[in-house]
């Protein structure tokens, strides 16, 4: 057992010298590793032994520190000092200043093939030998793998379904989007080996979309992708990670922008592949109203007031390709009762979730004054509520601003006629009555006498609406 240890140091120290002498001589390692990190003592280490176990033993690891004010940076340094391999960079806080910066450099280096590893995560030992290997034999211009999630929290793990093994060309994967869409890997960065050359043509840096931008810009100019039904990158999912800690603020100019790059690549990938599919567009479609629902969320989850929720939030609303979106999955669930692959009970889910976050998101802009936001407001509520908008049409809209009007939005249709007991046909409120009733009863007889007293004075839509003469549905 000695004699093996005293050959393995001796084989890396022969190596490591081997390695300072062809750096000095010009010398470029083939593969480069990235790494940007912010405090991240207690899991770093573990990052950078698995690049520096790589089977793959011709790389460079560059690892940027953006401002660490742990024990990250000594770390860095330390392992730098005993391994050549090892480029570092101590910066400030300006993550995308900084990792562009660094990915300048890696382009300019001369190295043909790139990864990326998140510094609290991990790869398998012959995860660079293995893509390197499937790139070549294949000619492709990507090679990706699976991943297993590693939940801090309670200490359990589940390796991610990926999506088979194989060869796909550009236009077969665009083709099929809104299958491979399913998978969580399809639009991350980890556990996929690029090649550098094709992204020095592309001039691809990241911007506001991040890693989702980022890869499918990357995939509309490649020609064919590699795919391995193996998981080599380790993801650990943990509260206090620094992306984490980044989602708990929100700039709504941020968002807007991150989500119009990323719709931007997403029609860019399809029409690069002459993608015919409606399924694909559809999907294309989803993933950006999803978008915007994701932030909702990531809002609501965050202690901000609600009035600056609903600021912030307009400028995801104003984004223009939204409308045309929301009313394409829409129209395509009304058609069929479904969503692509999904169930119908599923599909029905994912349509309920996304009107109740866009419903709240209605609810708080009415709260703010002064914004001269009601036909912005009437269009919105033409597609989250269709039955709603045509009942109370633009010169309603502010009866709507009453609380309670809430329940309705919600769908809380029998708490709301409760809260409306007392409304009389002549006020205001009135007419949120005589909508809720028309909705939960239709031959209430506070509808008749609600037409009674407004006699003359309600548009025909509404009449034909309370007269129940049409199918109301339901929100």
């Amino acid at each position: 057992m000695k004699i093996r240890e005293n050959i393995a140091l001796f084989l890396k120290f022969s190596y490591n010298e081997k390695w300072k002498m062809r750096k000095g001589e010009g010398f470029v390692a083939r593969f480069a590793f990235l790494t940007e990190v912010r405090d991240c003592e207690k899991y770093l280490p573990q990052a950078i032994e698995s690049i520096l176990g790589q089977t793959w033993q011709d790389l460079d690891y560059y690892i940027t520190d953006d401002g660490s004010q742990d024990g990250t940076r000594e770390i860095i340094k330390a392992y730098a000092a005993k391994d050549p391999r090892i480029i570092p960079d101590f910066c400030t806080g300006d993550m995308h200043g900084n990792f562009n910066k660094t990915l300048k450099r890696i382009y300019e280096s001369g190295a043909e093939y790139f990864a990326l590893l998140d510094a609290d995560d991990w790869y398998e030992p012959d995860f660079a030998q293995t893509m390197v290997e499937l790139l070549e034999r294949t000619g492709a211009d990507l090679a990706e793998g699976k991943f297993t999630a590693h939940y801090e929290e309670d200490g359990s793990q589940e390796e991610l379904v990926g999506f088979g093994e194989g060869l796909l060309t550009l236009e077969e994967f665009t083709e099929d989007f809104a299958w491979y869409s399913f998978f969580d890997s399809v639009q991350q960065w980890w556990c996929k080996v690029y090649r550098l050359s094709l992204l020095r043509q592309l001039d691809l840096f990241a911007d506001a979309g991040w890693d989702t931008e980022f890869v499918l810009r990357y995939r509309a100019g490649c020609g064919k992708f590699a795919v391995c039904d193996r998981a080599f990158h380790h993801y650990r999912i943990r509260q206090d990670s620094d992306c984490h800690k980044r989602l708990q603020t929100f700039d709504g100019r941020h968002a807007a922008k991150a989500l119009a790059l990323q719709h931007e690549a997403r029609e860019k990938l399809l029409a690069a592949g002459n993608c015919r599919n409606q399924e694909s567009r559809l999907m294309a479609a989803y993933q950006d109203v999803n978008g915007v629902r994701c932030n909702m969320m990531r809002l609501y989850a965050g202690d901000v007031p609600e009035a600056q929720a609903a600021r912030e939030l307009l400028y995801l609303l104003r984004l223009p390709f939204l409308p045309e979106a929301y009313e394409s999955i829409q129209t395509a669930f009304e058609k069929t009762g479904r969503l692509f692959f999904a169930q119908p009970e599923q599909s029905r889910q994912a349509i309920s979730s996304i009107q109740s976050y866009y419903g709240r998101f209605l609810r708080q802009i009415w709260k703010l004054e002064g914004q001269g936001q009601e036909k912005f407001l009437f269009e919105w509520l033409c597609r989250v509520f269709p039955n709603l908008a045509l009942f109370f049409e633009l010169e309603d809209l502010p009866i709507l601003m009453v609380e309670k009007a809430v329940p309705i939005l919600e769908g809380r249709w029998r708490g709301a006629i409760a809260g409306l007991r007392q409304a009389l046909p002549q006020e205001p409120e009135g007419l949120l009555r005589a909508y809720v009733c028309g909705l939960i009863h239709p031959r209430d007889p506070f509808i008749p006498r609600f037409l009674e007293a407004r006699q003359g004075t309600l548009s025909k839509k509404k009449q034909k609406f309370l007269d129940c003469k049409r199918e109301t549905g339901l929100l």
